[in-house]
């Protein structure tokens, strides 16, 4: 913008008296110094803009390709956000871990042993730290877009300790892809899971609105194996009833059998 006010100005420097050329040109270097000192600045200004707009001590912060990327911690408590939305906090996220990891891969166990689970979304690593926890478990594969959100699990001493190095463990093989593109790519054959995790945010925009889609669950299930499970957080029946019931119709049009289940 600075550059095309100038050849504007320049395109029509015949029209302006000396004094208005001047001032303008001064009014126009004023405003690229200014956004050059933001620019420079930019890092400290965000830095104290987040400890302003969150309500504990930032400890961590990242502006990832694509997401913001916030760790704050208060006495014991733990939490990352992303966009602004809390993802967990380390005072109850074993509540809904549990509940989202161990339910599926149980049940999967009665008829036969859920060895290949796979991840859609879960990067910190702690939805796999539960599922390392099943014998039956031999190969977990995790699929996240953001390859600065599974940095910060393998790398964030807290986090690290949170979920119990989960991200390590010779069983998980790390995949940064869109869920779609990778789940329509694999191979037929191969990339068949007993148990599909779909730890995904809520869904509250047109890209994660995406993966709670018809088109999406009928993906999943050409990617399951024969009587596997797949098992999508789905919002809350208390504090969002609409979403939650709107995702069981959308996976029983997909042709899904549903048992839907709060903690």
């Amino acid at each position: 913008n600075m550059f095309i006010g100038v050849f504007i100005l320049l395109g029509f420097r015949r029209l302006l008296t000396p004094r208005e050329g001047r001032l303008l040109i001064a009014l126009n270097i004023l405003c690229f110094l200014t956004l050059l000192i933001v620019l420079i600045s930019s890092s400290t200004l965000m830095s104290k803009w987040n400890n302003k707009l969150y309500q504990d001590r930032v400890i961590y912060s990242k502006e990832s390709r694509y997401q913001n990327i916030i760790l704050t911690k208060n006495r014991d408590d733990l939490r990352l956000f992303l966009n602004g939305s809390l993802q967990f906090s380390s005072k109850d996220e074993y509540r809904y871990h549990e509940s989202l990891v161990h339910i599926p891969i149980l049940y999967k166990n009665l008829t036969s042993p859920a060895a290949k689970v796979l991840f859609i979304g879960g990067g910190d690593g702690l939805g796999v730290r539960e599922a390392l926890k099943h014998e039956s478990v031999e190969q977990i594969t995790l699929v996240d877009l953001d390859p600065e959100v599974t940095r910060l699990a393998k790398e964030h001493p807290m986090l690290v300790s949170l979920n119990d190095s989960s991200l390590f463990d010779h069983r998980v093989k790390v995949i940064h892809q869109d869920a779609h593109s990778f789940l329509e790519y694999l191979d037929g054959k191969t990339g068949l899971f007993d148990v599909i995790i779909l730890d995904l945010p809520d869904p509250n925009n047109a890209s994660l609105a995406r993966l709670y889609s018809r088109d999406f669950y009928q993906l999943t299930q050409t990617r399951l194996d024969l009587g596997g499970i797949v098992v999508t957080q789905a919002t809350s029946p208390f504090f969002a009833r609409k979403a939650f019931w709107s995702i069981n119709k959308t996976m029983q049009s997909a042709g899904y059998e549903t048992k839907p289940y709060h903690i």
